[in-house]
């Protein structure tokens, strides 16, 4: 078995799902860790076992085969370019990047290289995801008229994942240098990623985006500890998609983190001519409810039991292992990019926008 030597760049909450992950398979070493807070990346490498702490992104490429980077997305492309260059496989958190210049400039380096590379759309990976889309793929649904994904969350109007002010949270709430960040970046691309994997590209968007007040001691407040509270926390999508034979498709994506007493909801629906799909990310990612045929005319729906299927950083180590290219690459990051600067502009423009070609 090829030993795979791995290091993470960026040891904040999200990166200890990255190290449980790799440390459930054999034959991979957690080499090197890295974090601009030195002190948490050594308490980062003290508690998933890695050999070392290091100061420097060099540090890491030097001492790894392969990467993940859980930075927050403002630092994406310059880390993910760095690791290419240094013929570093890699795995980046989405959303890829910030702009469309930064995703296309990263895809056009990834189609570049030999090496293994991945986006982490980690919700694809749920069985009910890859037998809907496996469903989707071979005709079964028909042509898709209609698509509708939802993510709610409910952490910005109550403290079930703690409090909005907690330094894991707070960051979320502000706009990013450049773009709109917020719910849209972080949950939408998920959203988008799920919904045109099973409608086929996405052709044209309209967005509309909207900040609540955030609450703090009873009172609305628009900054809190510096930052500036402008993200956006709840958007609504409409997309348009063209079927492999031509036939037209819409959808719709809702996004919001003031989903009251929800705490965490992911739901996609997909109807076409011959039948429809519906599952539920955080009730089952182990359920599928579907109705195809026969069935589909009698409203009969069928509930699918499935077996568990392997997450990213397995799918990732098993690419490297098999030298073949991973789905959900970094190509596929920077098209879901474009979607969402296309809904960024539209959110602007108030019109329909057309994503960018990558």
């Amino acid at each position: 078995m090829e030993r795979i030597r791995i290091g993470i760049i960026g040891t904040g909450g999200f990166a200890n799902w990255h190290a449980e992950r790799y440390t459930a398979i054999a034959g991979v070493n957690l080499e090197a860790c890295m974090d601009l807070d030195a002190a948490r990346a050594d308490a980062f490498a003290a508690k998933h076992g890695f050999a070392r702490a290091v100061d420097s992104v060099e540090e890491v490429l030097a001492a790894c085969d392969a990467v993940s980077i859980t930075t927050p997305e403002a630092s994406h492309a310059d880390l993910v370019l760095r690791a290419l260059a240094a013929g570093r496989h890699v795995l980046c958190e989405k959303p890829l990047t910030v702009t469309l210049d930064e995703a296309r400039t990263v895809a056009a380096a990834a189609r570049r290289t030999g090496v293994v590379h991945m986006t982490n759309f980690s919700k694809r990976n749920a069985a009910a995801v890859v037998k809907a889309i496996e469903l989707a793929e071979s005709g079964a649904l028909g042509d898709i008229r209609y698509a509708h994904a939802s993510y709610f969350q409910s952490w910005v109007a109550t403290p079930c994942w703690g409090h909005w002010t907690e330094p894991q949270w707070l960051w979320r709430l502000a706009k990013p240098a450049s773009g709109e960040g917020g719910a849209l970046t972080d949950i939408g691309s998920h959203m988008l990623d799920l919904l045109s994997a099973l409608t086929g590209p996405l052709s044209s968007l309209r967005c509309s985006l909207a900040s609540m007040p955030k609450m703090l001691d009873g009172a609305p407040v628009t900054e809190f500890k510096g930052r500036h509270l402008d993200a956006n926390d709840t958007a609504i999508i409409e997309v348009r998609f063209t079927n492999p034979a031509g036939a037209p498709g819409v959808g719709v994506v809702q996004l919001t983190r003031w989903a009251t007493a929800v705490e965490n909801q992911e739901r996609l629906e997909v109807f076409g001519t011959r039948g429809a799909l519906r599952l539920d990310l955080a009730a089952n990612p182990l359920v599928l409810h579907v109705s195809l045929g026969e069935d589909a005319q009698a409203s009969r729906w069928t509930t699918l039991e499935l077996p568990e299927t392997p997450d990213t950083c397995r799918r990732f180590i098993d690419a490297i292992r098999a030298h073949h290219p991973a789905a959900c690459d970094l190509v596929r990051g920077a098209v879901v990019q474009s979607y969402l600067d296309a809904c960024e502009r539209a959110a602007h423009s108030g019109t329909w926008e057309s994503p960018a070609e990558i």
